[in-house]
């Protein structure tokens, strides 16, 4: 079977994009274009480890120490974290951060619709090893 366009509307249709331009909307209104707090969490989601909720374990495309990505990650949430409670306080801050969490989870979801669809149409053997490790 051929992954079609007919095949990518069903997957991208416009529900999927009112969905991903909703959270996009979400996230820019939880940080309140707050650009500090901005570009943490986008060094948080950088270092973060395997997006997608059903991504392979496997498919390592290079060499990295998990444990070292995970304590760069959990260095730039405290820093979140503590410029949140001296910005925001306490209340707010749990829940920016209960919010934040909650649209990331979200992205996952979406994301793992995507996958699934592609998965069901295309042998991903038949593609690349980038390829393959993004859709697994």
């Amino acid at each position: 079977l051929y992954f079609s366009g007919k095949e990518w509307n069903k997957t991208l249709n416009k529900q999927f994009h009112i969905e991903m331009k909703q959270l996009r909307n979400d996230i820019i209104d939880i940080f309140q274009l707050d650009d500090i707090i901005i570009k943490l969490f986008l060094l948080i989601f950088i270092f973060s480890n395997q997006i997608s909720l059903n991504q392979s374990s496997e498919c390592v495309l290079i060499d990295i120490n998990v444990l070292d990505i995970f304590k760069a990650q959990n260095i730039f949430i405290d820093l979140a974290y503590k410029y949140c409670l001296d910005r925001y306080g306490v209340r707010k801050t749990s829940v920016l951060f209960s919010r934040y969490i909650y649209k990331i989870m979200k992205i996952q979801q979406l994301v793992d619709e995507v996958k699934h669809t592609i998965d069901t149409y295309i042998d991903t053997g038949q593609l690349t090893s980038l390829m393959q490790c993004l859709l697994t």
